[in-house]
């Protein structure tokens, strides 16, 4: 996976602790309390925040892209699940290791991680009340600039995740258009629309044609049976 070439072992080299799972001893008697790994300091000590995130979190991280099997394509205990802290490119896992990190967080941290200006802005907004009943003026302010700077931006909404923006952009297009029907490359999102994951409606699937990327063919075809 490209992640595992990204990241390396730690100027220490020490490695992490190993990924292994805490089991208490039983008797026999039904009725005796089982131990509380967290609940005894040695034992607490010995299990991994991967224990810990796959006890409490549904797939073991809350974004997907970032799990384990994701990242690396299986477990493996030389490689690192969470961070302590973050600098410009470097990445500081739980266990102390740096790492160059060239993901940017998905794409999303250009100029690196607490950039000191970024950091600082933030900052100042959070002082000044970042979220309120009415609208902040910033957001003119921004849409202006963007309007400005693209030339084909004519008016600016601002959404809070990726798969928001693409499912209100398809919502505008089938409005407009007067059509239901998408043909679709690509990833947009786990909404509905745009997935087949288990517990999606079947005739919510069937308003979706996919074609693989860079087949001309393909799309002819699927516009074509979409009318």
């Amino acid at each position: 996976m490209p992640l595992k070439r990204f990241f390396g072992r730690g100027r220490d080299d020490t490695p992490p602790a190993s990924d292994t799972t805490v089991s208490a001893p039983v008797d026999a008697n039904e009725d005796e309390e089982h131990i509380d790994p967290d609940a005894v300091p040695e034992l607490a000590a010995e299990r991994t925040w991967l224990d810990r995130a796959d006890a409490v979190l549904p797939s073991g991280a809350s974004t997907g892209s970032k799990r384990v099997d994701v990242l690396y394509g299986a477990r493996d205990g030389e490689l690192p699940t969470h961070f302590a802290s973050a600098s410009g490119a470097v990445l500081t896992d739980v266990n102390g290791g740096e790492y160059l990190d060239c993901t940017m967080a998905l794409g999303a941290v250009a100029l690196g991680y607490a950039e000191p200006r970024v950091t600082q802005a933030v900052i100042e907004a959070v002082t000044r009340g970042n979220v309120a009943a009415l609208s902040p003026y910033h957001e003119v302010e921004l849409a202006e600039r963007l309007c400005g700077i693209i030339p084909c931006a004519e008016r600016v909404q601002f959404l809070k995740s990726g798969a928001e923006a693409t499912s209100a952009a398809v919502r505008l297009a089938r409005t407009y258009t007067a059509r239901e029907h998408v043909v679709a490359c690509g990833y947009f999102g786990w909404h509905d629309w745009s997935s087949d994951a288990a517990g999606v409606p079947a005739g919510v699937r069937r308003s979706v044609s996919w074609v693989p990327f860079d087949e001309i063919g393909a799309l002819e075809l699927a516009v074509a049976a979409a009318g």
